[in-house]
């Protein structure tokens, strides 16, 4: 009630629906809303954020022309708090609430969340930097040796192999190409990965009995 500007001049002004902000002497202090789950008129105040806040209504009327009524009443006899009055409940509110027992074991599990979803992201650059698994078994393996294959064990491998191959040509035939068409400068890096893993997919793709053999030198 000490505050000099509830004497001021309130406005209700539509915009051509259901919602109309409460002006004071130009400021806004809030809006009258029509609340469906209510039925009625509801006078909010600058926190309101359209009636998702119940500590927010302050007051409610059936017909739209009491809620404007009411709204000013709200104003003049300090009903209705001052924007800075609302904000600092607001703030109240939002502390009581993060320390209920239900808020902090909420913000744990985000916590929580947060910190596995980092590690995976780690887990999956780490991976993605690491010298492919394909190469590594072409490294220590004869791919060429019909022999390897003959073991069931290089058998359930082999089809494995070649899908995690497969999607490795395609990722970078995709990156070179992106490059090509943005003219970007060469990557013979890309380009030497891109030829070993054709090379390493035509050793997985050929059947055994195809080779004679022979080694792949």
């Amino acid at each position: 009630m000490t505050d000099a500007r509830r004497q001021g001049r309130v406005v209700v002004a539509f915009n051509g629906g259901s919602i109309g902000t409460i002006f004071v002497d130009g400021e806004t202090w809030g809006a009258v809303e029509w609340s469906v789950k209510r039925g009625a008129w509801c006078i909010e105040d600058a926190e309101g954020k359209c009636l998702r806040h119940a500590s927010s209504i302050h007051g409610q009327a059936a017909a739209k022309d009491e809620a404007v009524a009411l709204a000013e009443r709200l104003v003049r006899d300090g009903s209705l708090p001052t924007p800075e009055e609302a904000k600092r409940r607001r703030h109240e509110e939002r502390e009581r609430r993060a320390q209920r027992p239900s808020e902090l074991r909420r913000k744990q599990e985000r916590e929580e969340s947060r910190h596995l979803l980092r590690a995976a992201f780690d887990a999956e650059w780490e991976n993605r930097k690491a010298t492919p698994f394909y190469e590594i078994f072409a490294e220590a393996f004869d791919l060429a040796d019909p022999d390897l294959w003959k073991s069931n064990s290089f058998a359930m491998v082999r089809p494995r192999l070649m899908i995690e191959v497969r999607a490795a040509i395609a990722k970078l035939e995709h990156e070179l190409h992106d490059r090509r068409i943005q003219r970007q400068a060469p990557a013979p890096k890309l380009e030497h990965e891109l030829a070993r893993a054709r090379e390493i997919f035509a050793l997985l793709v050929e059947e055994p009995h195809e080779r004679g053999g022979a080694g792949h030198g």
